[in-house]
């Protein structure tokens, strides 16, 4: 069983990472309901964007470096602006809209990630090609 959370202000989300290229590239594309809240860990900090071209469902952004929120966007569904900050970030989380206001989620939150097993051992294998 995965055990794989992201804790913000004290609460504790279940996530699904995204390791791998193809997973970082597929992210949430084309699901329509029961989206997962997903994290894009990156192996080093650089300026990043996303879009929501196919994309079917609103999303709340957090763009974080060094474990710490430091840009929030919010996701149109089909939209192909692009979103995020012109600093680098080395990790960002994908929420379904509303968690983000609901949480009272803020610029400048701690955030800590746990990892299962089975995630640690993607991670694992995806940094050295196995």
């Amino acid at each position: 069983m995965k055990n794989d959370y992201v804790i913000i202000n004290n609460k504790k989300y279940s996530v699904t990472y995204a390791v791998t290229e193809a997973e970082q590239m597929q992210g949430l594309m084309y699901l329509e309901a029961n989206v997962p809240n997903m994290v894009f860990p990156q192996k080093k900090a650089k300026v990043q964007k996303f879009w929501m071209k196919d994309t079917k469902v609103p999303l709340d952004i957090i763009f974080c470096r060094d474990n710490k929120i430091i840009h929030i966007a919010f996701g149109r569904p089909m939209c192909l602006d692009l979103l995020g900050p012109e600093s680098p970030s080395d990790l960002i989380i994908e929420f379904p809209t509303g968690v983000v206001k609901e949480n009272k989620i803020n610029i400048g939150d701690k955030i800590n990630l746990k990892y299962s097993i089975q995630t640690i051992s993607k991670i694992l294998k995806n940094s050295y090609n196995l």
